[in-house]
């Protein structure tokens, strides 16, 4: 029983931890989603963009904007409160 109790703790830690990961659109300075071309992975547009802004390491081209996998907490998305209008320059 001891045992049955100890594998669901694993399984439930787990999966918070999962959880905890975020991605998403990083933003410009003026609120807008980055623009890329050459839709898909492996973008190195992206890779840089989601580098620089996001403290990711990978980010791939999707809607002709850069998605960033596994981006850092204090990493402003798009769509997150408070994150405001974009404004095209």
């Amino acid at each position: 029983m001891n045992s049955i109790f100890a594998v669901a703790l694993t399984i439930l830690l787990v999966g918070i931890e999962r959880s905890e990961s975020r991605d998403g659109y990083p933003l410009a300075s003026n609120g807008c989603k980055f623009a890329c071309s050459g839709l898909g992975e492996n973008n190195p547009t992206c890779n840089s963009i989601c580098k620089k802004k996001a403290g990711s390491d990978y980010g791939y081209c999707y809607a002709w904007t850069c998605y960033c996998t596994n981006v850092a907490e204090d990493t402003k998305l798009w769509g997150d409160p408070g994150t405001g209008h974009c404004i095209p320059y």
